[in-house]
């Protein structure tokens, strides 16, 4: 049995996904107060549900972008840059599982303000290496495809870095974990990057889709997928 589905309405149904899992948070935070807090819902907190449906999404994009650097007939160029994204979200999906960079920020200054966590900047220069490395298979790409390439990595760079320093700098100056200011700035960084994901894996199923490879795994993309943005 196959199942058709399209790539535009399950990007829809991972946005609302996202947004739950912010209201969720949201609302067990505040209505915790000053008690023990819960930790299923607090994208504050790790191992517990943002955690598993960020991995699951972090691990889907892996999977879709082996399946593009495995597309027969495909430029060696083009394949080889699919196969760095396979390996980049495969990374991501064990740090999101392991907190790699949480374990790695444990050994910074927390009183040294926005650059406290170290953990942050090995990524971030990942990040700028492989933008410069991408950026002509990004430019051969077709709008929506660039578009969804361009739009995905900044939000992500923006949530994950940007957000997470300026948590950095209140935290340095004895700003509560349980103030609204930080509450607002922790649902800022987890929803940006799993909306930035989101992006991503809508972005890479339109390419896959116009490569005319449709079917992936029990999930056959439609047609329209090609042509749809992210």
């Amino acid at each position: 049995m196959l199942w058709t589905i399209s790539a535009r309405r399950l990007f829809a149904w991972h946005l609302l996904l996202i947004l739950a899992l912010a209201v969720a948070n949201v609302v067990t935070a505040l209505a915790d107060g000053a008690g023990e807090p819960s930790q299923f819902f607090r994208m504050a907190f790790e191992s517990n549900l943002p955690t598993f449906c960020a991995t699951l999404a972090l691990l889907a994009t892996a999977l879709v972008a082996w399946r593009l650097a495995t597309t027969p007939n495909l430029a060696a160029d083009e394949s080889r840059a699919w196969m760095v994204f396979a390996a980049l979200f495969s990374f991501m999906t064990l740090d999101e599982a392991a907190q790699v960079h949480e374990k790695l920020n444990s050994f910074g200054d927390r009183t040294a303000g926005m650059f406290s966590s170290i953990g942050v900047f090995p990524y971030a220069l990942v990040a700028l290496t492989l933008g410069v490395w991408l950026f002509r298979f990004w430019l051969r790409q077709k709008p929506l495809v660039r578009l969804g390439l361009a739009s995905g990595g900044l939000i992500y760079v923006f949530s994950a870095v940007g957000l997470e320093m300026v948590q950095n700098a209140e935290r340095a100056v004895g700003t509560s974990q349980s103030l609204p200011k930080m509450l607002a700035l922790v649902t800022g960084e987890e929803t940006g990057e799993m909306i930035a994901v989101a992006i991503f894996l809508r972005t890479f199923l339109g390419r896959l889709a116009e490569l005319g490879e449709r079917d992936i795994a029990r999930i056959s993309l439609t047609p329209a997928d090609a042509s749809t943005a992210p």
